[in-house]
């Protein structure tokens, strides 16, 4: 660009530029308090709903491109946490919104990016030339919103900055330990997503002189995830593809990909090292997932959805969507992208196949232009597909791995391969795929249709795999649980420095804040306080049910113990008889199962009234074995 037009440039975004900052609050906000919510199943809709007067943007850049202008904005869009919880609460994002030289709808596309937090906007990008050539191919709006979540962020109890998935992992298992839900990354992201909507709404018809009505909203791994929440709380959403985030159900998901795999991949190692995947069956783990998983909003996930997926997912088994897939509302459409990886890039890093699917789909939702239904029934062989109205092409895709239920790429390879199938003419499809001789087989049917600009829309079955048998067993030792006396004296060495102690307080202290129920025990000061404290229990029938509560809280609080110093873990198999003998027994304390089902029945028993049903069970499980 030489100066005169750069020049001629700046005068004329001089008036945009401060028209913007008209519509910026203070950029500087004072840190607040963190808002605490202790409702999983509203903290969503709460958190993104809080008046946060930290929202603001100011117009950064414009630039001229090949048949299109990319504006860029720096935007404020909220405070999340308190200046004792991380090091930086303010959180700020480059916004670039990308118009054509032709807008020929008032539905833009929002891709939600991550990136690092950074003083400059990357304008190489590879986010902002992917927006641009879906803006010039679409003839629509294009924006992308960056450092979605704010990365990395140094908190007092973790040795260093966390991002992506640390990040993630660590703010759950805060949300678990606290029974704070405002403590999920998710919701700061989701938040981020939904206040750059409002600020395109803003500055689009400044800088473009369009209005924008609605979103098509894209992203991929944890934003996916974003994506998904995102139609959840906000009208504007019209659409939604989702990539790379093939995890909805989360608790049966996680242990099917153990059971498959024999261990935890290495792409979900944080989520392993903060003790989530395990975690997840606990009444803490279910209320975590009433905020984070898609799953828990399924009658409000009722937008067009494209779901574009890895054959060869480092995070995701393939068949993972066995698990959601069906049970979605509305207009569901999917696609596996054959010998790829998370990152959607075929082994030459290509990333073509998959941009070219997003491509046609949107077009498709933009301009109203016709979608197939896809179905599929498995059978005793194999899968029946019906598609409406048939496809022009349709391939069956599969791999073979001889020796482990595993297609990851990077354990497989370039391994699919395809075939042409004849349906019956009238969009069914019987597909038989016979069992390998060792090892495991997956497959899926691709559907070809025509689309937009002589590319093609892609679709898919999800992923079957045959035969359709897990090698591994989710299961944790049972050691040598200790009764409550002995954690009554463990707890009572390490807080006075008196009696003998067989576990150290570094140790013991490192085990909290323990959750009991609905009593978030943060400290080894709070558990000397439950076993040792003097308590007003009141008079009568109150008197005796505050004692009650109290005993069943110190003997399951010795079972969480158990399970933290590793005598027994939730999935250790148990098998325990009533308490007392012949026609006396406690038949509702018998626990056939694994450990996170019987605490839920004594979490429940308690939350129920019942606390010297839920302590039985307690006593029961650490006398073992």
């Amino acid at each position: 660009m030489d100066k005169e037009r750069e020049m001629q440039q700046r005068e004329t975004l001089s008036g945009r530029a401060l028209l913007g900052l008209l519509f910026a609050l203070v950029l500087l906000v004072p840190a607040g308090q963190a808002l605490a919510l202790d409702d999983p199943r509203t903290a969503l809709d709460d958190y993104v709903n809080a008046p946060d007067a930290a929202y603001g943007f100011e117009h950064f850049a414009s630039l001229p491109g090949a048949g299109y202008s990319a504006h860029v904005f720096s935007m404020n869009s909220q405070r999340w946490r308190s200046e004792d919880e991380v090091d930086r609460q303010l959180w700020s994002h480059w916004l670039a919104v990308i118009v054509p030289d032709t807008v020929a709808t008032n539905t833009a596309m929002l891709m939600v990016a991550g990136g690092r937090n950074r003083d400059l906007p990357d304008l190489n990008a590879g986010e902002l030339q992917l927006a641009a050539q879906i803006a010039l191919a679409s003839n629509s709006i294009v924006a992308v919103v960056s450092q979605v979540p704010n990365q990395p962020l140094v908190f007092p109890d973790a040795v260093e900055g966390l991002k992506e998935d640390s990040l993630v992992a660590y703010s759950w298992d805060k949300a678990m330990d606290t029974g704070d839900f405002s403590w999920p990354v998710y919701l700061p992201m989701v938040k981020s997503v939904v206040r750059a909507m409002d600020t395109v709404q803003t500055v689009t018809p400044m800088v473009a002189e369009h209005l924008v009505n609605d979103f098509v909203i894209v992203g991929f791994s944890k934003r996916g995830a974003i994506t998904w929440l995102t139609s959840v709380v906000d009208p504007r959403v019209r659409a939604i593809s989702p990539g790379v985030i093939d995890f909805l159900n989360v608790a049966p998901h996680i242990e099917h990909h153990y059971r498959a795999y024999g261990f935890y991949a290495e792409a979900v190692q944080p989520y392993v090292d903060y003790d989530i995947v395990r975690r997840v069956r606990t009444p803490e783990g279910q209320d975590l997932l009433q905020v984070v998983d898609p799953y828990s909003y399924l009658p409000r996930l009722n937008r067009p959805k494209f779901l574009l997926n890895s054959s060869g997912d480092q995070f995701f088994p393939p068949d993972s969507a066995r698990f959601y897939f069906k049970e979605l509302r509305g207009e569901n459409l999917i696609r596996y992208v054959p010998n790829t990886d998370h990152s959607l890039s075929t082994p030459d890093g290509s990333v073509e196949d998959a941009l070219a699917s997003l491509l046609t789909w949107y077009a498709g939702i933009l301009y109203d232009l016709p979608r197939p239904t896809v179905e599929w029934e498995t059978t005793e062989t194999g899968v029946t597909v019906v598609a409406s109205p048939p496809p022009m092409l349709a391939r069956l895709w599969r791999a073979t791995n001889p020796e482990a239920r595993d297609f990851r790429r990077d354990t497989i390879g370039a391994a699919w391969t395809s075939e042409l199938v004849l349906g019956d003419g009238n969009g069914v499809f019987p597909v038989t795929v016979d069992e390998p001789p060792s090892g495991w087989t997956a497959y899926y049917l691709e559907l070809i249709y025509p689309g937009a600009g002589g590319l093609p829309q892609t679709y898919s079955s999800r992923v079957f795999v045959t035969p359709d048998t897990l090698p591994y067993e989710l299961s944790d030792p049972l050691n040598d649980p200790k009764g409550k006396g002995f954690w009554k004296r463990q707890i009572r060495a390490a807080v006075t420095g008196h009696g003998q102690a067989t576990v150290d307080a570094e140790t013991l202290a490192g085990y909290f804040p323990i959750p009991v129920f609905d009593t978030h025990i943060t400290s080894l000061d709070e558990a000397y306080a439950l076993f040792f404290g003097r308590h007003e229990h009141g008079k009568g029938e109150k008197g005796r049910k505050d004692k009650k509560r109290r005993a069943a809280l110190q003997q399951c609080l010795a079972l969480r113990l158990n399970v933290a110093h590793g005598e027994l873990g939730w999935h250790t198999s148990l098998e325990i008889e009533g308490e007392g003998h012949h026609h006396h027994k406690h038949h509702d304390d018998e626990i056939e199962g694994y450990l996170w089902q019987a605490w839920q029945l004594a979490h429940d028993a308690y939350l129920n009234g019942h606390p010297k049903q839920a302590k039985r069970l307690c006593k029961a499980i650490n006398r073992l074995p």
